[in-house]
């Protein structure tokens, strides 16, 4: 959740589509309600966003039983994306993240990782705005707009990309992420839906694909996939208005392992 910009939907005066027609990113214009501070909302305001229309189930349910709802954003050139939507029901209910595959992505790692302090501490992240600051030495940079330096993300291009992992990866419990020299980008979950457009920083330097564990901890990735070079990446992207990065590989313990991936795609 520290890559996204933290929001409260306010679904009285949002218009819910009752369900998916898509199964795909689409637009939509709800109420949303800022952040801007830990636990602190600015005023509202009417705004269009990028969002799955998996998602818009769990949001008519969270309408029609009077629970909220917060929502993570990350900017992509095609406008603001909903990275999660967390319903947080009232009374004794168990907060649970909606959309396709988000349970098995989200909801359940965050209840064997945060154990019985679950419901409240992911509330907390929900809405919790992290001041922006240097990082130490032990703390990697995440390239998010709301934390990173401002002076670091306006040396850098903002693009989309695709990852394709080879199709015996899928379903396996880890994250695949994007760096470059400058910090962390986004990361998408193996063991859900991945066939989706992610937000990425570039420079001069090349943009590096990596395995991380199943809850994205960029303090200590897995394994180098590969290092593609920053310029093939933007023409790429340039192109087609998306780098799609695809590879080849036996299994993934392979790569683990320490061997190199067969082959890389940037198309």
């Amino acid at each position: 959740m520290a890559s996204s910009k933290h929001y409260e939907i306010d679904l009285r005066r949002s218009s819910v589509p009752q369900e998916a027609v898509r199964h795909g990113t689409v637009d939509w214009t709800p109420t949303i309600i800022p952040f801007e501070d830990t636990g602190v909302t600015g005023a509202s305001t009417s705004q269009t966003i990028r969002i799955h229309d998996t998602m818009f189930q769990g949001l008519v349910w969270a309408r029609d039983n009077q629970a909220r709802t917060l929502i993570g954003m990350t900017p992509t050139d095609d406008g603001s994306l909903v990275t999660y939507a967390l319903v947080v029901p009232g009374g004794d209910g168990v907060p649970f993240f909606v959309g396709s595959c988000q349970y098995d992505m989200l909801t359940a790692p965050g209840r064997e990782l945060l154990g019985p302090s679950y419901a409240t501490e992911v509330v907390r992240r929900a809405t919790t705005v992290e001041a922006k600051s240097a990082p130490t030495e032990e703390e990697p940079v995440v390239l998010n707009p709301e934390t990173a330096p401002e002076e670091t993300l306006d040396r850098l291009t903002l693009i989309r990309i695709r990852l394709v992992p080879p199709t015996s990866w899928l379903g396996q419990p880890y994250m695949l992420g994007t760096r470059i020299p400058q910090g962390w980008n986004d990361a998408v979950s193996l063991e859900g839906l991945v066939d989706a457009g992610i937000g990425a920083y570039v420079g001069t330097a090349p943009l590096d694909v990596w395995i991380l564990d199943r809850f994205g901890t960029v303090k200590k990735p897995v394994a180098r996939v590969a290092s593609l070079p920053a310029a093939e990446v933007l023409a790429a992207f340039e192109k087609d208005g998306e780098a799609t990065i695809s590879w080849f590989a036996d299994d993934i313990s392979d790569v683990i392992d320490g061997n190199p991936v067969v082959r890389v795609a940037v198309s």
